[in-house]
């Protein structure tokens, strides 16, 4: 249906504009993958054509947050209730955009904020504009500010390990470590997968048998020695000499390059899982 909608609209405006099918939801793997490419695929259409392209998104999918800043995305919400709204705010950004007519802010034309900065002219200086806002927060009045603060919520501090000689500890990375072959397929760039590999009876990591799957850095000294981002060699000394309790048979790795929270997070719980089933009392998670 989404198709045949902006296969209409493509025919209305004669090739103008694009609109691509609203998304209302990314679950699992298959989901977040199809989403982040929706992303890019709109991202290319505009590029290579040079017409405007809008398409819509919750403001959890991950394709939101990668091209949020190339495109003009409306928020889907989370299921398809809203959707014809939806449509009625991608037609009408399509028009506008089309006529070449100045888009509203994200509150009035329903897109996800795209973190850019424009020059405008207003009657009060920021000072001014700043008093202003204080005093109606002062007074419990609405009021609107003009940075979107950010906001992570509160994580609790974990208790302390009570005996670290009989703790089971095990090493995660987002520095992109994977065997041989990259058998798992993550990717060195917004990763949607994570994979545990076997170091059972191994006190070393050695290179030839190793790759980095990373976009962010140079991977040559931990590809010489991959115990200097999964510190094998280290952990297994401090194992024999009764430090730890016992290090985990396997390690966890992914790619934290260009992630988006809502991925990240995903990612980020299921290793958690992986951490509970296994009974492991403390993580070492190392980066670059």
């Amino acid at each position: 249906d989404f198709l045949l909608t902006a296969a209409a609209i493509g025919i209305l405006y004669k090739e103008n504009a694009s609109i691509s099918g609203a998304e209302v939801g990314c679950q699992g793997e298959v989901g977040v993958a199809c989403s982040m490419a929706a992303g890019a695929l709109c991202a290319a259409v505009q590029a290579t054509l040079g017409i405007p392209v809008i398409t819509a998104m919750s403001e959890e999918n991950p394709g939101a947050d990668l091209h949020r800043e190339a495109l003009f995305i409306v928020d889907s919400g989370v299921n398809a209730a809203r959707m014809r709204d939806v449509l009625v705010k991608m037609t009408n950004l399509a028009k506008k955009l089309v006529a070449k007519e100045a888009v509203g802010p994200p509150s009035e034309e329903g897109y996800l904020r795209r973190g850019l900065l424009r020059d405008q002219r207003v009657d009060n200086r920021a000072a001014t504009r700043l008093v202003d806002m204080l005093m109606a927060k002062l007074k419990d009045q609405p009021f609107e500010s003009e940075m979107l603060p950010t906001s992570f919520p509160r994580i609790p501090m974990p208790s302390a390990v009570k005996d670290l000689s009989k703790a089971k500890v095990m090493l995660i990375t987002d520095g992109g470590l994977v065997p041989k072959g990259n058998p798992d397929r993550i990717a060195g760039t917004a990763a949607t997968r994570w994979g545990a590999y076997n170091i059972k009876g191994l006190d070393d990591l050695r290179g030839e048998e190793y790759e980095v799957s990373h976009g962010g850095y140079d991977t040559r000294f931990v590809q010489d020695d991959p115990d200097r981002l999964v510190p094998l060699d280290a952990m297994r000394d401090m194992e024999t000499r009764g430090v730890i309790g016992k290090l985990h048979d396997e390690f966890l790795s992914t790619c934290g390059r260009s992630n988006p929270l809502s991925n990240t997070r995903r990612l980020g719980r299921e290793m958690a899982e992986k951490v509970k089933r296994e009974g492991v009392d403390a993580v070492i998670l190392t980066s670059t």
